[in-house]
């Protein structure tokens, strides 16, 4: 008796949809959490949370509808012999049309361009409503349906021109492979798969997206020195235009041996509150490339592929396989199919051991950014990312484990808070551009408020404050010290001015000691000699003082003058300087946001403003419609 591959492939089938069923119902009950996890507490606001909260349950409750007509789907195909039907079908096409059915390779090329059709056609609703209803919904989607559709069509010809040669190809090793036929399989598609990471960022995502050139500024000059200090061969940064369908960001870099390229999204500049942490996002993908990351996962999918062409090699001319399934012939594609059909069990072990070996490697690149310095950064620019993006705050930790190549931000190290709530609520105490502390209550060691109202707001964003509202604060007179707030406190380092006071106060007792002694010795005539003596020994003590206070309050006034001054002067210097880099550093973000100019002109703009601060501060000066004219003139300059 012939085993029973197609019962089996769908009863699999069914087991895994029930088992991951149970994880997106362990999945969602986690989403309909009201609170955020105790690790984001403070770190994520609560606006963000609830918009986070929503999209997240909207796109779960779209996966179970999407997951259960997929497989009512799957199962009828094979339990109904839509398979065999379909292959029948394109071989009477190809006559109708006066070709040669017997050609394995036309009616291999008719079969799938049928299936390709029957997939776009089936997954055409689903991927609408997803794009222009969820997406829509939650601010996401950038695209119209005209972009859609042509990015439909363009993805279709492309499968109509790659397609073929390929499939030709297969057909042909497999027909003449003979007893090394799984190595001749595997060696071209390791040659494919390096053909296509050449041709792809060059030839093919810019009939998608159109890639410019990151400008000069601060953000370029940080991403280089960073590559370079790391020997990593950089020799193109370029911006892609992200949010032309999207406002999710990303960053990723390819290209072989010395010819490395950066790929920023717009909106991950545009995301990020400053460079650093686009760099710090740099810094982690660029730990994936000095830990060998990318090599050990390419090498660990060419060994898989051998694999799985060594398993085919011994059921592709299994009769029992094809028969199982409705076949009466034995097409080499449809083998393939068959083939993986019945190896999904190994599959998900396999996708799920890969996605463990994938978190590991996040964790291993965020330690490497952290020991390169960009652990704040990073942590921002993640919590920033998770905030925009409005990504899951709340996982089930086995749904994370089994779908998750990338471990969600509550699990990351980097993200997890540097302080406890008792010392970040500290260090808000201390931040004086919060505006939120009217003072300290000595006693207590507590911050102090106007109102109630003020702990109630603060308290809604961080909950974990609540248990210090007027109660002595962890470690506070310690961080008070360490971030220079204990003038503040009475604690106050002797200056300059300090020396010259106390040295006028000391000239003050002095001299109040010769007043004392000189009304003694008027009203107590029997006590002169003693007088006498102690004004004398008062005289000789200010004769030895008097010269060194004189002489070191000159010196000290003089010099905390002096310092004072020069002080006042370079922190000026200094805050306009630092004031114009951040401004500088803004102008790109800002120029993306005007919807008139096309992306190329934006960026020749931006690049003609912040080299001359002159015009970054005029461009920071004028506002709406006046900014816009501005920048056009630039660039009309920068055109001449």
């Amino acid at each position: 008796m012939a085993f029973p591959y197609m019962e089996a492939v769908v009863g699999f089938m069914i087991l895994m949809y029930i088992f991951e069923t149970y994880l997106d119902v362990r999945q969602h009950v986690a989403l309909k959490l009201p609170t955020l996890p105790k690790t984001l507490e403070g770190v994520i606001s609560q606006e963000k949370f609830q918009k986070s909260r929503a999209y997240s349950l909207d796109k779960s409750n779209f996966h179970f509808l999407h997951g259960f007509v997929t497989i009512l789907m799957d199962s009828a195909i094979l339990l109904f012999g839509i398979l065999p039907w379909f292959w029948n079908k394109s071989g009477n096409t190809l006559e109708s049309f006066g070709l040669n059915a017997e050609s394995e390779i036309y009616h291999t090329l008719a079969f799938l361009a049928g299936v390709m059709f029957w997939s776009q056609l089936t997954d055409l609703p689903f991927s609408l409503y997803s794009t222009f209803v969820i997406e829509e919904r939650h601010g996401f989607n950038k695209q119209t349906l005209l972009l859609y559709f042509r990015d439909m069509i363009k993805g279709m010809i492309l499968a109509v021109v790659i397609g073929p040669p390929v499939v030709a190809a297969i057909i042909l090793i497999v027909q003449k492979g003979g007893p090394y036929l799984a190595i001749y399989l595997w060696g071209f598609m390791f040659v494919l798969s390096l053909v296509m990471m050449t041709i792809y960022p060059v030839l093919i995502a810019p009939l998608f997206n159109k890639f410019t050139p990151l400008p000069d500024g601060v953000l370029r000059t940080k991403i280089e020195n960073l590559a370079s200090s790391l020997n990593f061969p950089l020799k193109k940064l370029f911006v892609v235009d992200g949010s032309t369908r999207s406002s999710h960001s990303n960053a990723y870099m390819y290209g072989f041996f010395k010819n490395k390229r950066i790929v920023l999204y717009d909106t991950l500049i545009q995301q990020c509150k400053n460079e650093e942490e686009v760099v710090a996002v740099i810094a982690h993908e660029l730990g994936h490339w000095k830990l060998n990351h990318t090599m050990y996962s390419f090498v660990a999918v060419q060994v898989l592929t051998l694999l799985q062409f060594g398993g085919y090699t011994l059921v592709k001319n299994s009769k029992d396989l094809f028969l199982s399934f409705g076949f009466d012939t034995q097409p080499v594609l449809i083998g393939l199919i068959l083939f993986q059909h019945t190896i999904i069990p190994i599959q998900h072990l396999v996708s799920f051991g890969l996605n463990l070996v994938s978190r590991a490697f996040e964790f291993q690149a965020d330690a490497f950014a952290k020991k390169l310095g960009y652990s704040k950064p990073l942590r921002d620019g993640l919590v920033k990312l998770q905030e925009e993006n409005l990504s899951a705050m709340n996982t089930d930790p086995w749904y994370s484990a089994y779908h998750y190549s990338h471990p969600p931000l509550v699990e990351r190290e980097i993200a997890k808070p540097a302080y406890s709530t008792g010392n970040r609520l500290c260090l808000d105490l201390l931040d004086v551009e919060k505006l939120l502390w009217h003072g300290y209550d000595s006693v207590n060691r507590c911050g102090t408020v106007e109102s109630p109202e003020v702990w109630d707001a603060y308290v809604k964003v961080h909950k974990g404050a609540e248990k210090w509202r007027n109660k002595s604060i962890p470690h506070y007179d310690d961080l008070c010290i360490i971030f220079g707030k204990d003038r503040a406190q009475g604690n106050r380092a002797e200056d300059c001015e300090d020396m010259s006071h106390n040295a006028n106060v000391e000239k003050e007792l002095l001299d109040m000691e010769d007043d004392f002694n000189e009304q003694n010795e008027e009203f107590s005539p029997t006590t002169n000699v003693q007088s006498e003596e102690t004004s004398s020994a008062s005289s000789k003590k200010r004769k030895r003082i008097d010269p060194f206070i004189e002489g070191i309050s000159n010196a000290a006034a003089l010099l905390g003058k002096e310092l004072r001054e020069a002080s006042t002067t370079l922190s000026q210097s200094l805050n306009a300087e630092v004031e114009l880099q951040k401004k500088t550093s803004m102008v790109t973000a800002e120029i993306l946001k005007i919807p008139s100019m096309n992306q190329s002109d934006k960026f020749k703009a931006s690049r003609k403003i912040m080299r001359e601060p002159e015009a970054v501060l005029t461009f920071w000066n004028l506002e709406g419609e006046d900014r816009e004219t501005f920048v056009k003139l630039m660039l009309e300059e920068s055109t001449i």
